[in-house]
């Protein structure tokens, strides 16, 4: 799980769906992070 990603989703998204945007904000800094 990445940092940016909590702050990102605490700060912008209600809880209900914070933890459902973090799961796929952090897969995809994930596969950006194994692409470059």
């Amino acid at each position: 799980m990445t940092p940016l990603s909590l702050v990102l989703t605490h700060s912008f998204i209600p809880h209900n769906f914070s933890l459902f945007l973090i799961i796929i904000l952090d897969s995809i800094f994930t596969i950006a992070l194994s692409i470059f």
